[in-house]
């Protein structure tokens, strides 16, 4: 079923069950596609994900690894997204370890 705007205008307790469900199958669709593009961009052979296995991967302990990030030492490994951070493995590896 296309989607109108026909269909897009109409109120959702004036939907068909075929019609209300194709918007909801459209919407999957997108949410599915969104979390595909967010791990080609995280891949978790490039990017380490949070402070403990930042850690296991250097081999030191949690509040070391932060005295490093306040330092400024891992400046050009991290990314921040929202409240998660992320380090490149490979920057890790050549600059760090």
């Amino acid at each position: 079923m296309q989607l109108s705007e026909k269909l897009l205008d109409k109120p959702v307790s004036e939907l068909s069950v075929k019609e209300l469900l194709s918007l909801i199958g459209r919407n999957e669709d997108i949410q599915s596609s969104a979390i595909e593009n967010e791990q080609k961009l995280f891949d978790d052979e490039e990017w380490i994900r949070g402070w403990k296995d930042l850690a296991k991967f250097c081999d030191r302990s949690v509040p070391t690894v932060r005295s490093w990030y306040k330092q400024g030492l891992l400046d050009k490994a991290t990314r921040k997204i929202g409240a998660f951070y992320l380090f490149n493995k490979e920057w890790l590896r050549q600059n760090l370890l």
